[in-house]
């Protein structure tokens, strides 16, 4: 049983996770990437980007490769079996806020989430950090101000404890984290969302 140190440890490596890691990697805090699955994804569990996101990958200086493979300008028409639920015209919401200096990136972009990972992989490996795949969170503990957490190598069948000082857990509600801390979440119905007036959003 092997025992590493580190600043901080995430677990899931979706585009949450490797965000979290390329932005603590930037700001000089040592971390720790593990994820559960042995390949990266080759379908798309999501596909939508919406402004604020293409802001943040602008500070992270990936915006550019996210606009080139994805696709702006568009519509969504969401549907249940053939009923139609709502629709999201980006088109017009484009033209409204084009004006507006505060919104560098006015419109959503569409860009499959395994593309997406994959640009912010890249990123990853350019400054220096490594994702470890076939990883499992076996169990965790607190010790005063440092956590350590049990991961088994799906590989080789090896363990290690790894202690960090901070546990980020990005690994979805079906992970060991999300599942341990399910409790722990918000549940947001889109009839009590509180929209801004430039967006118009028709639900049936």
């Amino acid at each position: 049983m092997q025992n590493q140190t580190v600043d901080v440890l995430v677990v899931g490596a979706g585009p949450t996770g490797l965000t979290v890691a390329c932005e603590l990697l930037r700001r000089g805090v040592t971390c720790r990437i593990v994820e559960k699955t042995a390949a990266p994804a080759t379908t798309s569990r999501a596909i939508g980007l919406q402004a604020r996101s293409l802001e943040v990958f602008a500070h992270m200086g990936i915006v550019e490769p996210v606009l080139a493979q994805g696709v702006s300008g568009i519509t969504v028409n969401s549907y249940s079996g053939s009923r139609a639920l709502f629709t999201l015209d980006y088109r017009s919401l484009d033209s409204r806020l084009l004006t507006d200096e505060s919104l560098p990136y006015p419109y959503g972009v569409l860009l499959p989430q395994n593309q997406t990972e994959q640009i912010l992989l890249e990123l990853l490996r350019r400054r220096g950090g490594r994702l470890e795949r076939s990883r499992e969170v076996l169990d965790l503990r607190q010790e005063g101000e440092q956590v350590i957490v049990t991961v088994k190598n799906l590989q080789d069948g090896t363990s290690e404890h790894i202690q960090a000082g901070w546990l980020i857990g990005c690994d979805g509600c079906a992970g060991y984290l999300g599942h341990r801390f399910e409790k722990i979440g918000i549940l947001c119905m889109i009839d009590q969302v509180s929209l801004p007036k430039q967006v118009r959003c028709e639900y049936n």
